[in-house]
């Protein structure tokens, strides 16, 4: 599947099971270049189209940083400053330039980055890794494939967690069925 089959597959998946994500409105080319500007690097193409349609993206358990400056806990630029806050306070080096943090790894406090010095795809693309880094030099070859492992796995808990629910036309019919019953029951009653 060539990248912008998978980053359409993305955008279905999010239109098609909206109450699996919670996203941003989308921002605007000013914004993006505000956050190039702040950042001093030019964002990977898909990366930017992503901000442009969403800003930022939440599920159940992950997010994807974005531009949203009304949440810190969303936006890439607060995140990547508490970031390198705390690397500073512990007297470490601060996260080098060329790696753009857009997630928090839970069970290390490692960063996910685009690595900006690694762009695949006909640089359309950044390749994935981890700040600091791990065995593996890169976790994805785009972030259109970590975008594509978060919905994925957005909605497959979606699903599954609805699977195990009635869905509630069912709940419907099986009350309106009780209440006819009661009713039944009630009226019969009344006769003997």
């Amino acid at each position: 599947m060539n990248i912008n089959a998978k980053f359409n597959r993305c955008l279905k998946l999010i239109e098609k099971y909206p109450q699996a994500f919670i996203v941003g409105n989308g921002s605007t080319e000013d914004e993006i270049l505000e956050v190039e500007n702040h950042l001093q690097v030019t964002l990977p193409p898909m990366y930017r189209e992503f901000l442009k349609k969403f800003s930022y993206l939440f599920t159940h358990d992950l997010e994807i940083w974005g531009i949203n400056p009304s949440n810190n806990q969303l936006d890439i630029v607060s995140r990547l400053e508490k970031y390198n806050e705390e690397l500073r306070s512990k007297s470490q080096s601060e996260v080098p330039s060329h790696l753009i943090g857009i997630q928090m790894e839970d069970f290390s406090s490692s960063l996910i980055c685009l690595d900006l010095h690694a762009l695949t795809y006909n640089d359309q693309e950044a390749k994935v890794c981890f700040y600091p880094s791990d065995d593996e030099p890169y976790y994805a070859d785009s972030f259109t494939e970590r975008l594509f492992e978060v919905c994925d796995s957005a909605v497959s808990s979606y699903l599954d967690d609805n699977a195990n629910m009635p869905s509630p036309m069912i709940e419907k019919v099986s009350e309106i069925k009780t209440e006819r019953k009661d009713l039944y029951t009630k009226a019969k009653a009344l006769i003997h």
